[in-house]
């Protein structure tokens, strides 16, 4: 209900497309075999925690969405108006919710929710274009659970879902819809064959694959499509990768397609694809070569937003601020670019200087970049920033940006500050998160987490500690792997609510273990190959 109000309040700020790019996110964490399902008993305090977390609410909204496509938008409003007025003043379970949904309808709402709702998971929906010499079109489509390589939930494993499939082809008024019930395969066909078809172009909750001379085609078409149908033929392109249906290559295809993109939040798909391809998949071999690669990208989308706000910029939006952000961050970050880190460092100085200097959104991306290559002055003045800032934002601003250090004796001395006085527990976490989101800083925060984990244990008691086990995430290899096993399994059976937390860590450690063995090699020869071509847009 959030989505849909501020969206008629404020649609420039596209929050119906925030909402794709969430559920999209969460799906990484619902194919876990770690995964919970929505609903659950809430026996103790720990699992009333649990259920504070993206499977509930993003999960849950999302799974209202294709409810909502499913039955339509009319429908559905009405029956949940019915709902509401019924249930005035009183309590009201799901299952009076489904049964409104059911009626208003005449679909079984409440067997399609529980598939989604009773058990985790998430349904691919796999589909290959047929025409037959009279022009006419079929698609079939199979549904199966989407696994990434090196997944840990049983292949006999129930996980089937009544999942309502909606193409969208080339040519047609409207999609045409079908409903997969328990696995059973179905069919959808037209008059006309399409030069292109898009799966799931209304974003409801499950993956897709196809051929890759279909994905290709559709990549091409994309500027007919809508925001929420280019995230998932996006998203849908990386989790093939993931599951090893397609080769690494067929991202450097999409992302160079999508150099034209005008969205904010297609751009930032663009970037973030960028981001887990040098977190996962780029070797050190390779690594210019991406630099030069993910260059390309966004040297054009650099120059367009700039460093500092143009007086021009819509603020109904915001779309400016969040895309110079990052933008920006991608270009110091992923692309090395001389340039860009000279300019943050030109700002950071600034800001140091006098905090109000500095547009706050374009500090909080500039202070970070600047210290890739700072020295040990950069380090002092942060850390008394840190301490003594004016403003809380200020003060945090300055922790975060110590973990842009890549000189690993200054992240180390930056780390130090946090078991002393100066830094409160509370506040902790906002320098080792920054530490770990960085493919650079990562491996020395984690290190220097188990050097000081009895120490940080006294200024984190309790529950306060959870977080610390996420430091078994930064694992890429067999070997990294086994070390953080063997380092967190006993110290999360100390800590409440931590053991769910290290179990997800420490499978998708090993789904990146899986990945990067099959796909590195792959995508590292495809990177030099293109290396030698002229670079094109």
């Amino acid at each position: 209900m959030e989505t849909r109000i501020v969206d008629q309040w404020r649609p420039a700020w596209g929050v119906r497309n925030d909402a794709v790019l969430a559920h999209l996110g969460v799906m990484d964490v619902d194919s876990l075999a770690s995964a919970r399902a929505v609903r659950q008993p809430v026996v103790t305090t720990a699992d009333a925690d649990e259920a504070f977390d993206g499977i509930t609410y993003d999960k849950g909204a999302a799974v209202l969405g294709t409810i909502e496509h499913w039955i339509g938008e009319e429908t559905f409003r009405h029956a949940i108006h019915d709902y509401l007025a019924d249930n005035a003043f009183r309590s009201a379970t799901a299952a009076t919710l489904f049964a409104t949904l059911d009626r208003a309808s005449g679909k079984d709402v409440t067997q399609m929710a529980a598939t989604y709702l009773d058990r985790p998971g998430v349904p691919e929906i796999s589909a290959h274009l047929e025409c037959d010499p009279g022009s006419r079109w079929h698609m079939e489509l199979l549904q199966e659970p989407w696994r990434p390589l090196g997944s840990k939930v049983p292949e006999d494993e129930e996980r089937t879902w009544v999942v309502p499939v909606c193409v969208l082809a080339q040519g047609e008024k409207k999609p045409i819809c079908a409903e997969l019930a328990h696995g059973a395969p179905s069919l959808v066909a037209g008059r006309k064959c399409p030069a292109w078809v898009h799966p799931n172009a209304d974003a409801s909750y499950y993956r897709f694959s196809m051929p890759e001379p279909e994905l290709v085609k559709l990549t091409a078409a994309r500027a007919q499509l809508e925001v929420p149908a280019r995230l998932t033929m996006m998203s849908s392109a990386w989790s093939a990768v993931r599951s090893g249906k397609a080769k690494p290559g067929i991202m450097l295809k999409l992302l160079t397609a999508f150099d034209d993109e005008t969205s904010r939040h297609g751009i930032e798909g663009v970037v973030s694809l960028l981001t887990v391809l040098d977190a996962e998949l780029v070797e050190d071999d390779a690594r210019a070569a991406f630099r030069r690669f993910a260059l390309a990208r966004l040297a054009k989308r650099k120059k367009e937003v700039g460093w500092l706000p143009k007086k021009e910029e819509a603020a109904a939006s915001g779309d400016d601020a969040i895309l110079r952000r990052g933008v920006l961050w991608a270009m110091g970050e992923l692309a090395a670019d001389d340039a860009t880190l000279r300019e943050a460092d030109e700002l950071a100085v600034r800001w140091l200087a006098d905090p109000t200097s500095i547009d706050a959104d374009t500090a909080s991306v500039a202070v970070g970049l600047a210290n890739r290559r700072a020295g040990a002055e950069r380090l002092t003045k942060l850390l008394a920033m840190a301490r003594d800032g004016k403003t809380r934002e200020d003060r945090l601003l300055a922790l975060r940006s110590i973990g842009g250090f890549d000189d690993p004796a200054l992240l180390g001395r930056g780390l130090d500050a946090l078991l002393t006085n100066d830094i409160r527990g509370s506040d902790v976490h906002y320098l080792i998160g920054a530490g770990y989101g960085r493919r650079a800083s990562k491996h020395v925060t984690e290190a220097w987490v188990r050097l000081h984990w009895d120490d940080l244990r006294k200024k984190l008691p309790g529950a306060l500690g959870v977080g610390l086990v996420a430091g078994a995430g930064a694992a890429c290899t067999k070997t990294e792997l086994e070390d953080a096993t063997a380092f967190y399994t006993p110290r999360a059976a100390q800590i409440d609510g931590a053991q769910r937390l290290l179990d997800q860590e420490l499978e998708e450690a090993a789904l990146c273990v899986a990945l990067r063995t099959r796909g590195a090699p792959l995508l590292t020869r495809d990177l030099l190959n293109g290396d030698k071509k002229p670079a094109t847009k």
